[in-house]
């Protein structure tokens, strides 16, 4: 090639290699411009679909609303509509449609389902109103029974087209014709309300014509108003009211018969009849005015009886008695005894109303309690026997079942006897668990309380052991729960100590208005309840630092409370019951004689260091005198600890070692 040629080629070459740079740098330009429409047309594909997505979210979230609020109306779980079907079907549509990603279907089926669930909660609320309507007017019906008494023909015939049509509403209501039961409740409310102003119209027509059948008072109106009513209240009256009348004629015809008598021979006979007739009528009720002669009678001891007498100048027929102690009878009366029905009313609130024979409760009664529970039963000779309704103020009312006096639970009369008979061979025997043996011990401590009482006061009716306590199963065979025992413990402790002071008031040991309620606070670590709380400090050397602070406290707690100072702890046995103030002051247990037989103390409290000895004839004197007087026993001590067999003591009285 010549040089020529090379210039030729140069020259052509030159202009190709720019062609190609500028075709390159177009089509890279293309590139980028293509990558950028792709990338806007991604990012808005995208943005849609997180419009959609929310759009879906925020129907599913309304649609669920809908849906509990649905849920939350009354009786949606026994009322089925056809719209909550709709929006269940269409919620698992929405949930098919979104896993498929079809999206658009899904947000129309959730907000297909939040409008179904709309309506069929408004459907539900038309549903439940209309009941609640019908219900009203189906409890308004026993009114009828009452307005309706006297005329039950009318009572029938009206009170059937309404039952019928409380039907037929509640037909159309259950199949959501709501349209149709609107009308029907409407006519039922009108037919209601005509039949309830008829019946009251009717009846006080009959009340009308009543009182002007009583003012006529003859024995033509009378027979009118029987036939015109004859199923009023007032038909006895009426008839009672003809018979006075017929009498009354009759009385007024044989008088003149006997007049026509005068006129033959044997008038003065008649006359003679008569007059022996007339003598024998003047004595008898000479005999009746003396017993139905209401008097006043005030006796000594503070009691006294307003009522009628016998010719024994002995309580009979009606009257009512006071005792000095604020218990009242009244009620019927036979020779100076309670006979009859009458109520008798003790001081402590507890009240007895029903029948009574030759002094004792006899024959159905119902007991009343100061806190409103109750019992119904029948008593035979004084005691409760057979079944009988203990009906709590709260609670749940529960049947009992008695022999003689004693709840014998499940058991018949020979097997509980014979539970009883075994129990204290056991009890003898020493076969007995601790809370059998305890249990055993509270039953026999309540009937010798009660014997006790009533051996030596035959006279005085007390308060029924009230019923209110849990009793367990096996309660009359002695197996009791130790805390059940504890409850029974401190309830006949309540019970017992309202008897004596009863029996202190009787004997005007003790005036009624000094009578307090049982107190109850915590001390020692322990809640004491006590209706007289008796207490002994031991004012030794090592001990008066200690009392001033103590007899403070107990004062502050207990407000009824009686104080003795005693130098020494020792315990030795004392002679007799009789002790007075100053011989308490000498000796622990004189002390303790003296607060419960004088102060009416039914708790005592003992501070002590326990230093000095203890006789064992005195620990049993007073082991005794616990057990008698029902007494609770508690003691603290800043020395020695009590001896085991004065520990006994406290457990078996049902008290304590307190702390100090």
């Amino acid at each position: 090639m010549d040089e020529t040629t090379e210039i030729y080629i140069e020259k052509v070459s030159k202009p190709n290699s720019k062609s190609q740079i500028l075709a390159i740098i177009t089509l890279i330009f293309l590139c980028i411009i293509l990558g950028a429409c792709l990338v806007a047309l991604q990012i808005k594909e995208n943005r849609d679909l997180s419009d959609q997505l929310s759009k879906i979210s925020q129907s599913k979230s309304k649609a669920m609303k809908l849906l509990m609020a649905y849920s939350n109306t009354p009786n949606s779980d026994s009322v089925n509509t056809k719209d909550s079907e709709k929006a269940n079907q269409a919620l698992t549509t929405a949930e098919s449609e979104y896993k498929e990603k079809n999206y658009t279907e899904a947000l129309k089926a959730y907000e297909s389902a939040g409008d179904y669930f709309k309506k069929a909660t408004t459907t539900l609320g038309t549903y439940n109103s209309l009941k609640a309507e019908l219900n009203q007017i189906e409890s308004a019906l026993p009114l009828f029974e009452s307005l309706g008494d006297p005329f039950p023909e009318d009572r029938e015939k009206a009170v059937e087209p309404i039952l019928n049509k409380c039907v037929e509403a509640e037909a159309f209501i259950d199949k959501h014709e709501f349209e149709q039961a609107v009308k029907c409740l409407s006519l039922l409310k009108s037919e209601f309300t005509n039949l309830e102003s008829s019946l009251r119209k009717k009846n006080e027509d009959l009340e009308t014509h009543w009182a002007e059948t009583k003012k006529e008072h003859n024995k033509e109106s009378y027979q009118v108003f029987i036939s015109t009513y004859p199923h009023s209240k007032y038909i006895p009256e009426a008839k009672t009211e003809i018979d006075k009348i017929v009498a009354a004629e009759q009385v007024k015809k044989e008088q003149q018969e006997l007049a026509e008598k005068k006129k033959q021979e044997e008038l003065k006979k008649e006359q003679a009849i008569i007059a022996a007739r007339k003598e024998k009528q003047a004595q008898e009720l000479k005999q009746k005015m003396q017993l139905e002669q209401v008097v006043t009678v005030n006796f000594d001891d503070g009691s006294s009886y307003t009522g009628q007498l016998n010719l024994g100048k002995k309580p009979h027929g009606d009257g009512s008695f006071s005792y000095t102690n604020s218990n009242v009878y009244r009620g019927n009366w036979k020779d100076g005894l309670y006979h009859g029905e009458g109520s008798y009313e003790f001081y402590t609130g507890v009240t007895y109303k029903g029948q009574w024979h030759e002094g004792k409760r006899h024959g159905q009664g119902l007991v009343t309690w100061k806190n409103g529970d109750q019992l119904v039963g029948n008593w035979s000779n004084g005691l409760l026997q057979g079944k009988a309704t203990y009906i709590p103020k709260q609670g749940i009312r529960k049947t009992l079942n008695f022999h003689e006096g004693e709840d014998i639970g499940n058991l018949d009369p020979e097997s509980f006897m014979k539970q009883k008979v075994l129990q204290q061979e056991r009890y003898d025997k020493k076969r007995l668990t601790s809370n059998q043996k305890r249990a055993f011990k509270f039953m026999k401590r309540l009937n010798d309380a009660f014997t006790s009482l009533t051996k030596d006061n035959p006279e005085i009716i007390f308060p029924d052991f009230p019923a209110v306590i849990p009793k367990h199963e096996s309660y009359t065979a002695g197996r009791l729960l130790s805390r059940d025992a504890e409850k029974h413990e401190e309830t006949l402790k309540s019970l017992y100590f309202e008897q004596k002071r009863y029996l202190m008031v009787t004997k005007n040991s003790l005036n009624k208005d000094e009578l307090g309620d049982t107190e109850s606070a915590e001390f020692g670590g322990y809640t004491i309840m006590t209706a007289s709380l008796g207490v002994i400090l031991d004012n030794s050397g090592s001990m008066t630092a200690y009392l001033p602070k103590l007899r403070k406290k107990i004062q502050e707690k207990f407000k009824k409370s009686a104080f003795i100072e005693v130098t020494g702890c020792s315990l030795y046995k004392t002679d007799g019951e009789e002790i007075d103030e100053a011989e308490a002051m000498r000796s622990t247990v004189a002390a303790i004689k003296f607060l419960v037989n004088v102060k009416g103390a039914d708790t005592i409290y003992w501070f002590s260091d326990l230093n000095d000895p203890q006789d064992e004839a005195a620990l049993e004197e007073l082991r005794f005198f616990f057990y008698k007087n029902l007494v609770t026993f508690y003691i603290s001590s800043v020395g020695h600890k009590p001896s085991k067999e004065l520990k006994n003591i406290i457990d078996e009285s049902g008290g304590k070692v307190l702390r100090f």
